[in-house]
């Protein structure tokens, strides 16, 4: 920052420096081309630079086209700078013509410099705050995923073991209590192991011993169908990604609701994302609005992939459908 603020020193002698041998008109002439000149190279600057990035996807046709026009834009400048030339001229003396315009190049120069260093400076430091920001953001991801790991847990577990105490004071089978208490054991030892990231077949085993246990506790109401076509399997998402959304179909839609419940997750990959759908029939909600769980899984995903995103339809008579798009 020091070094910018020496430029800009420099640039503001200089400036005082000229008004003692270039005319008042002149000098007045110069401020305000300068101005004109820096303003107009960085206006030109970001408008070829969004043309640019514009123009990856377009047709051979179209870059064609852009490469005219900013030939054409170049002739019209030079036409430009000669006409002026010729009106200063016409006007002034050759020596002052030349000291103006000496003059005109040098500040410009020190000022366009000048503004590159900053922009780079504050393009640097820009991108530091931003990784800083990721980083932290990440973090506060991963604490809000173990936290809500925490608090599910328990909850869970005390809800599964009153369901196991309430299946032997009712007289079910010891080998269907003891196939129960199994699934229990491997959902939780599936979610407490669960890695930062697995793949979508591995997140597929993790809800179907989910279910199977939610089905058991809500009396056999629950049925459930898994669809997953084989070129999904095997494609890597952050764990547990689907766990909360089955979880609010199954405790805020179906539970709630008197009828048999139904839900259907789906993956299939589509226009360069992988889509996972999950639907539901339960009570649904003419506006629903998404919870910490919803939250976390959307900033998980858009974190995870850029691009991706998370959109939800929910209605009294048809239940509710929530939709991750990953970017692939």
């Amino acid at each position: 920052m020091k070094f910018l603020l020496f430029l800009q020193l420099i640039a503001v002698i200089i400036f005082l420096f000229t008004m003692y041998f270039i005319p008042l008109n002149l000098y007045l002439a110069s401020v305000i081309s300068i101005f004109v000149i820096v303003n107009t190279v960085g206006i030109t600057y970001y408008v070829l630079r969004t043309w640019a990035d514009d123009l990856k996807n377009e047709t051979f046709k179209s870059k064609v086209f852009f490469a005219i026009s900013l030939i054409g834009v170049a002739i019209a400048i030079g036409f430009l700078l000669l006409s002026l030339s010729n009106f200063w001229l016409s006007r002034y003396s050759y020596e002052k013509f030349v000291n103006f315009t000496n003059a005109l190049a040098l500040i410009t120069t020190l000022l366009l410099v000048s503004f590159g260093i900053s922009y780079v400076t504050l393009k640097r430091e820009l991108e530091k705050q931003i990784t800083e920001y990721e980083k932290l953001k990440k973090l506060k991801l991963e604490t809000e995923f173990q936290l809500l790991k925490s608090k599910v847990n328990p909850h869970f577990l005390f809800n599964a073991m009153n369901t196991a105490i309430s299946m032997l004071e009712m007289g079910n089978e010891k080998d269907e209590v003891t196939e129960y208490l199994a699934s229990l054991a491997e959902l939780f030892r599936s979610t407490i192991d669960a890695p930062d990231i697995w793949s979508l077949g591995e997140e597929y085993n993790m809800l179907e011993k989910y279910l199977k246990v939610q089905n058991v506790r809500l009396g056999g109401k629950l049925s459930y169908e898994l669809i997953i076509v084989d070129r999904c399997k095997n494609f890597k998402v952050p764990s547990l990604l689907l766990q909360p959304v089955v979880e609010n179909a199954v405790i805020h839609g179906i539970s709630r609701s008197p009828n048999p419940g139904f839900v259907r997750v789906e993956c299939e990959s589509s226009g360069g994302y992988v889509v996972l759908s999950v639907q539901d029939n339960g009570v649904g909600s003419r506006d629903l609005k998404k919870g910490i769980g919803l939250n976390l899984v959307e900033e998980r995903v858009k974190l995870f992939s850029p691009g991706s995103h998370l959109s939800i339809v929910s209605d009294l008579e048809s239940g509710t459908t929530v939709k991750i798009y990953l970017k692939i």
